[in-house]
């Protein structure tokens, strides 16, 4: 089931900061990058087969948390301002989203720390891949 993953949606959302949206388009080969404060930080750029590689490798790991969401492509996505507004009165300054996309169906796993593990290791492997920091400023 891993390998019929077509996409990975990663939303970063920080209190009264903005966001930070990355999908990587596995079956495209395609990174692209949507920075809410940075317009000059958006892009999408091709992703090499070895990169692609790396990113399914995650797979398992998100597979395996993955809660299922009732939703059509494209996925569900966060509202920065209601997330992190209402996440505010737990003392979270930050919510985060991963989108897992394959034939018409989705999955998502949530959260609020970014310290989370799963979320590290996402994180690490965009950083690897774009060679940018995935952080809000």
């Amino acid at each position: 089931m891993c390998q019929s993953v077509d996409s990975i949606e990663c939303e970063l959302a920080a209190y009264r900061k903005g966001f930070i949206n990355i999908r990587l388009d596995l079956a495209r080969g395609l990174i692209v990058w949507k920075d809410s404060n940075h317009w000059s930080n958006n892009f999408v750029r091709s992703l090499t087969f070895t990169e692609i590689e790396i990113v399914r490798r995650l797979l398992p790991d998100l597979y395996q948390n993955r809660t299922a969401c009732v939703c059509k492509l494209p996925g569900p996505r966060l509202d920065a301002a209601v997330v992190a507004t209402e996440n505010q009165g737990h003392g979270s300054f930050y919510s985060w989203q991963l989108t897992l996309n394959s034939s018409g169906e989705c999955w998502c796993i949530n959260g609020n720390s970014t310290k989370a593990e799963l979320w590290r290791k996402v994180v690490k492997t965009i950083e690897q891949i774009s060679k940018l920091p995935v952080r809000i400023q």
